[in-house]
């Protein structure tokens, strides 16, 4: 059975012939568990002929072009070259798991296996042999912990083995990045800002939601920096745009942990002075069910932020519990309706009778109203005759790079 740096080297080629004919290839890491205690029960040297026994009955299920190796104690990887679709790999995978259960017999005695599979499909997965395996092997942290003992690999998949340190490299390396999702002015029909949105690559998890590593940032006490770094990125990428003649308002999310800090008005201030930018031009978004961490505490820090002249918007607004009783006592200058109820003004009369709600009382209050997720032209037809302020959805236009956002929605210079 061929080992594992050999396997990668035959598996290059295959993959790149499968994708110059258009078709996707799976890739399954296979790991054996409870290897010491087999080892301790049977010796090593029966180990080593139970996990060639598994890469024999594995190889004689496979296809011609289909490849299996060694790639480590008690794992073996397999290419599957082609596959129809992902439900093709995946019952593939099931049958090499029914293959993997069924007792073998090693010298004096036999073995019960209980082997877990991680999968990665080509080309959603990665689109070489190294990024695909690297894919599966992250599923397949999490396929041990799971009943099924099987995988998928997913942007999910492998959060479980996320590294405190690896997210203090990228910030303190500046490795994160950062994208502006464009919000629209329904009344003047132009741009009016832009969302600020953190991105993480990660080396080997590839795209990491920041509902991800936002919350590794709070467990891991990293949220200060981060917090630190989400700002004067949005301002030094804003203060460029206006050194270029361009006024454009962003708005940044901000952590429930980040309002709980006391020292918070300090830093916004210090990064607003260090860039040069006016507090107007900043807008800071926390959800309401982020204030319920620290109500008091919260609400005193976003006073403070208000008196200095930035704009508190609350995020993701008629989801949380207690709607009301936030805009009685914090000071907000803006609502950004959550996209559960803006996604259905089309098709569910009480959703559309809330949203016209939720405006109307914006509005009586002398708050001004972001409707989020408007995913087509018809919603947004509907809520400008609603009276509603600004929208935000991929209708409008996906997170990008500041210079794309400009480039595209600016025309002359403020």
């Amino acid at each position: 059975m061929i080992q594992g740096s050999e396997f990668l080297a035959r598996a290059e080629p295959a993959l790149a012939e499968a994708s110059g004919r258009g078709a996707s290839c799976a890739l399954l890491r296979v790991r054996l568990r409870g290897l010491r205690s087999i080892a301790m029960r049977i010796g090593h040297d029966a180990t080593g002929s139970l996990m060639d026994e598994l890469g024999e009955r594995t190889r004689r299920v496979l296809r011609d072009g289909d490849q299996v190796a060694a790639i480590g104690p008690g794992e073996l990887a397999v290419l599957l070259v082609p596959v129809r679709d992902d439900q093709h790999a995946m019952l593939a995978a099931a049958r090499l798991l029914r293959l993997y259960a069924e007792l073998i017999d090693v010298g004096a005695g036999h073995v019960d296996p209980d082997a877990a599979i991680g999968l990665a499909i080509s080309p959603g997965h990665g689109a070489t042999a190294d990024q695909l395996c690297r894919r599966a092997e992250q599923a397949l942290h999490s396929a041990v912990l799971t009943p099924d003992r099987f995988k998928v690999h997913s942007h999910d998949v492998g959060i479980d083995v996320l590294d405190a340190e690896a997210l203090r490299g990228a910030i303190r390396n500046a490795s994160l990045g950062m994208a502006f999702q464009p919000v629209w002015d329904l009344r003047g029909d132009r741009l009016a800002g832009a969302e600020a949105l953190a991105r993480w690559h990660h080396p080997e998890l590839g795209e990491v939601s920041p509902i991800h590593f936002v919350a590794l940032a709070e467990r891991s006490g990293l949220i200060s920096e981060f917090t630190r770094w989400s700002l004067h990125t949005a301002l030094q990428t804003l203060a460029g745009a206006r050194r270029a003649g361009y006024d454009l308002p962003i708005s940044i999310n901000m952590s429930a942990r980040a309002f709980g800090d006391r020292g918070l008005t300090e830093q916004v201030a210090d990064s607003l002075r260090l860039w040069g930018v006016p507090p107007f031009m900043i807008e800071l978004e926390v959800t309401e069910t982020a204030m319920l961490d620290a109500p008091e505490l919260g609400g005193l820090v976003l006073g403070q932020l208000h008196e200095e002249g930035v704009c508190v918007a609350i995020d993701d607004f008629g989801v949380g519990s207690s709607s009301f009783t936030y805009l009685r006592d914090l000071p907000v200058d803006r609502i950004k309706i959550d996209r559960s109820f803006v996604g259905s003004i089309l098709s569910n009369r009480r959703c559309l009778t809330l949203v016209h709600g939720m405006i109307d009382l914006a509005h009586r209050l002398g708050m001004s109203v972001v409707a989020e997720g408007v995913e087509d032209g018809a919603t947004l037809d509907r809520l400008r005759a609603l009276g509603c302020d600004f929208a935000q959805g991929f209708e409008i236009g996906h997170p990008m790079s500041m210079d794309d956002l400009l480039a595209k929605y600016v025309h002359q210079p403020a």
